[in-house]
């Protein structure tokens, strides 16, 4: 990987560099010259050059080679002078057999001494002719070409991008590096040979390698395979990489060398209950703390590494009931893999104090008595519920249940069992109460839920009746009969002329006049019998006013 990134800078630093070459030396042409020994000569002043040249046309047809080579030395090579002047976009001369003499050269220091220091610029040189024309004017600096300069721009755009790309690529993949070299600790440095200790499967990775759980040294390794390696499975029958699954426990055999694993095998310790989603376990209820979990004839242990999936989603050991479908791998009386095949959800059960002696049936399985119980586990799907009570009439219903949600039934919503009540009684227009309740109809029959009622039953001059009921079955009638009260009696005198006569008052003898009586208030008929006289006939209201009656025999 480093190699990799190295040769992608390597290339990227080429591209700006072939980019940057005409560039750079397209300005620095203006002032330097390529000689043999550098590959950027010296700066030269403009009035040496000119001393330098008129020494190197003497001397052209010379023979004298040293003083030739120690001029090249010093000025550079010519024709290299010539084409940075031709760069510059200098005219030709049109009279090619012109030469330099001492009458183009001009000093002209004092043209320049008011704004630039002669020490430091040295003395300015004038070009008489078509070449250059100074004219006494501050000379103007090279205008910058825009086309070099959007070049450059576009030159460090890209040489940044390449950095970044660089950068970001070697980052991330010493990052992966570090991060695979972390989780895939060398096997080999715990001497399983000689351990022989059992590892737990976590993962398959592609088809050469197994990350496990060591139980003894508790570190997870990566055991690399290859097509050498011999595989047994749980039974001692050879096997292959793919019959190899999460939460498997199995032995390592390495080469006398210590470096290549030759063998997988099965220890006899690993167990598996409940083979598929077929054919699952059931009844295995975890403890509170989830550090164990039994069924009816065993309890095993619970790794703190132990994997528990619930269609590829992990789950915590407190997350099963006893319903659940599973299906369990461990070793030496531990647990270190649980898949679910079904989770449950749950019936929570509210008021249960409103229903007497009280129980549900789940799925026509056997009742279930609900003293006590709030919450039901149940596994996911429809289930047939069937709520009775004593006193409630029997409540069924179809409910679907969702895995690791609850469905609530509130038991205060149940209607109780319905009894009508039918009232009967020996007067008319009367008072009727239900458990202290008026009731306004006392025509109609009453429907009532089954239980214990008291009926009370008033009228005005009648003692009040009352009874204990217990409602239960379809219907009950109650005969009720009420006793007049006694009233206040009226005292008065029955007398008649002539005396001794028979006395009746509703056609019954009451005795002979004169005579004392007491009645009630009300409306009677008083005959008297006299012989030898017509019968007197009255009707008569007796009241707090009355006295007395007299009857006259005519």
């Amino acid at each position: 990987m480093m190699n990799l990134f190295l040769n992608f800078l390597s290339y990227g630093i080429k591209i700006l560099y072939v980019k940057i070459k005409p560039l750079r030396s397209d300005i620095m042409s203006k002032y330097n010259f390529e000689d043999d020994e550098d590959k950027y000569g010296k700066t030269q002043r403009l009035d040496s050059i000119n001393e330098e040249i008129k020494k190197y046309h003497f001397n052209e047809n010379s023979s004298i080679t040293n003083d030739n080579s120690e001029i090249e030395r010093k000025l550079g090579d010519k024709n290299n002078y010539l084409n940075s002047i031709n760069s510059e976009k200098i005219p030709k001369n049109e009279n090619p057999k012109e030469e330099f003499s001492d009458k183009t050269i001009v000093s002209s220091q004092n043209d320049f001494s008011k704004d630039y220091d002669s020490d430091k610029f040295g003395d300015t040189v004038v070009l008489k002719g078509e070449l250059f024309e100074n004219k006494n004017k501050n000379p103007k600096p090279p205008k910058k070409k825009k086309g070099q300069y959007k070049i450059f721009m576009g030159i460090t755009l890209i040489v940044g991008i390449v950095v970044f790309l660089a950068v970001f690529i070697y980052t991330f993949m010493s990052f992966n590096e570090n991060k695979t070299d972390t989780e895939k600790e060398n096997i080999l440095t715990t001497d399983i040979s000689t351990e022989n200790s059992p590892l737990v499967v976590k993962s398959i990775n592609g088809n050469s390698d197994i990350l496990v759980w060591d139980i003894k040294n508790e570190k997870n390794y990566s055991v690399n395979i290859d097509s050498d390696t011999e595989i047994f499975d749980s039974e001692g029958t050879k096997s292959s990489l793919k019959n190899i699954l999460p939460g498997d426990v199995i032995n390592v055999e390495f080469d006398k060398d210590n470096e290549k694993v030759t063998k997988i095998t099965y220890p006899e310790d690993f167990f598996v209950l409940g083979n598929s989603k077929e054919e699952p376990v059931y009844g295995f209820k975890p403890s509170e703390k989830g550090d164990s979990i039994s069924s009816d004839d065993k309890t095993y242990k619970v790794s703190d590494k132990v994997d528990v999936f619930y269609k590829g989603q992990h789950k915590s050991v407190t997350d099963i009931a006893e319903v659940d479908a599973l299906k369990i791998k461990g070793y030496d009386d531990t647990v270190y893999y649980i898949e679910i095949f079904e989770l449950h959800g749950s019936i929570n059960i509210k008021n249960i104090d409103k229903v007497e002696n009280g129980q549900i049936i789940i799925d026509e399985n056997e009742p279930l008595e609900l003293s006590g119980i709030e919450t039901i586990p149940v596994l996911e799907g429809s289930h047939n519920i069937v709520i009775k009570g004593s006193n409630i009439n029997d409540y069924t219903a179809e409910i679907f249940i969702v895995s690791c949600e609850s469905f609530e039934i509130d038991l205060s919503d149940f209607q109780g069992k319905k009894c009508v009540l039918i009232v009967k009684a020996n007067v008319d227009d009367y008072n009727l109460y239900i458990d202290g309740i008026g009731v306004s109809d006392i025509e109609s029959p009453q429907v009532l839920d089954e239980g214990q009622y008291t009926i009370r039953i008033e009228k005005e001059g009648y003692s009040p009746w009352e009874e204990t009921v217990n409602l239960s079955g379809s219907s009950k009638e109650v005969n009720a009969s009420l006793e007049k009260l006694p009233e206040e009696k009226i005292s008065f005198v029955i007398t008649t002329y002539p005396a001794d006569a028979d006395i009746y008052i509703d056609d019954e003898y009451v005795g002979k006049s004169p005579m004392n009586i007491s009645l009630e208030k009300g409306s009677y008929r008083f005959v008297a019998k006299l012989s030898g006289y017509s019968d007197i006939d009255r009707q008569i209201t007796v009241d707090e006013t009355t006295q007395s009656i007299d009857f006259s025999f005519q």
